[in-house]
């Protein structure tokens, strides 16, 4: 069964940036920008929906969305994004307006031409839960394999001794370690 694919009839004079616009506006991805001191100064729906924002909202500063931890990481990544002039990247802590925290991947990067900070924002919540949830199983199994080798050994040491008694008692040994 073929899914219909719904199209948009497209006004053939409509701009390259109108079509950009509307490609970055309905994205699955948040969408920032920024200017030097934090305050935002446009923002997709995904952006606005992802900080718990109902409409999208200009003069708030992103500053306000982040963690303790994550703002100075943040402060960093924006110093490095403008020195260096490239893209940088890192996982942060965002907290939206009902006081929920989610785990985000935020990318940066600086645009000299209008002075701002393109930011881009992906919710990795899930699979920062599932690394997490693989890293306590990880754990786990490292602790029964260190327990079995334990085991294993202790056993060794046991057989050895019951083959040091039957010797004394001028026995066969019965399992033969030397």
């Amino acid at each position: 069964m073929k899914s219909k694919v719904e199209t948009k009839n497209r006004n053939p004079l409509e701009s390259p940036e109108t079509l950009y616009k509307e490609l970055l506006e309905f994205c699955p991805v948040g969408i920032f920008k920024i200017n030097t001191t934090g305050d935002i100064i446009e923002m997709n729906q995904f952006a606005a929906a992802l900080v718990g924002e109902l409409h999208v909202k200009r003069n708030l500063n992103f500053f306000t969305f982040l963690s303790k931890e994550s703002n100075l990481e943040f402060e960093d990544i924006l110093v490095k994004a403008h020195k260096e002039k490239e893209k940088c990247s890192l996982k942060i802590d965002l907290i939206t307006r009902n006081n929920n925290t989610i785990c985000a991947l935020l990318t940066v990067l600086f645009s000299e031409q209008e002075n701002l900070y393109l930011l881009s924002l992906i919710d990795v919540s899930e699979q920062n839960k599932m690394e997490i949830n693989l890293n306590k199983k990880s754990e786990k199994l490292e602790w029964i394999n260190q327990m079995l080798i334990s085991r294993e050994i202790r056993m060794i040491e046991l057989k050895k001794e019951v083959d040091c008694l039957l010797e004394q008692r001028g026995e066969q040994r019965k399992y033969d370690f030397k």
